[in-house]
């Protein structure tokens, strides 16, 4: 069953990529956390996406907005990816899925590849320097973004429809500043 905005959404515990084991409403008890749900750590759309995060990290931490970005690899994949690509965010390495079924972030169908978007997105993924890497988990997943506030709420919610459509962190804030208007602070 997928979550809507205004239902209460699932507590959670996870172990992030630095081995700090992180619960959702222990988090939400100082800021709101946003959960972005991409594919694996081989997929050039993966890769692409959080070079695009780590870029974009501020944005969230200046609207006091906690990013956890969950993706099926193993953790000494996701590890060795991480080190060498210099990236800081708090990733959850999910190869079990435990996080993807209990969020409702389903697969799609070999039909969602052949979205014209997800070659163009690809394609700027190949451009970028972004190959794909090892095969690790679903080739058909689809991403998704949450939003969940300090009442462990879900104030945002977004499911893709093909694997290109991780929604963009303009999109997330947005939506962040018109239900939390005093973190507007920069765009």
């Amino acid at each position: 069953m997928a979550f809507n905005t205004g239902e209460l959404a699932p507590n959670f515990t996870a172990t992030l990529l630095n081995g700090k084991t992180v619960e959702l409403s222990e988090m939400i008890k100082t800021q709101s956390v946003c959960i972005i749900f991409l594919r694996f750590m081989g997929c050039p759309l993966t890769r692409l996406r959080l070079a695009e995060l780590q870029s974009e990290i501020n944005r969230f931490s200046n609207r006091e907005l906690r990013l956890l970005v969950v993706f099926e690899s193993t953790m000494e994949r996701t590890q060795k990816y991480t080190v060498r690509k210099g990236l800081q965010l708090d990733i959850i390495p999910d190869i079990t899925r435990q996080l993807y079924n209990q969020f409702d972030v389903r697969s799609g169908r070999f039909i969602s590849m052949l979205n014209p978007n997800v070659l163009k997105k690809a394609g700027e993924a190949t451009i970028k320097g972004h190959m794909h890497g090892a095969f690790e988990g679903n080739e058909l997943q689809l991403p998704a973004a949450f939003i969940i506030d300090t009442t462990q709420t879900f104030s945002y919610v977004n499911y893709g429809v093909h694997p290109a459509d991780a929604v963009e962190t303009d999109q997330i804030l947005e939506n962040y500043i018109a239900i939390s208007p005093k973190t507007a602070i920069q765009k």
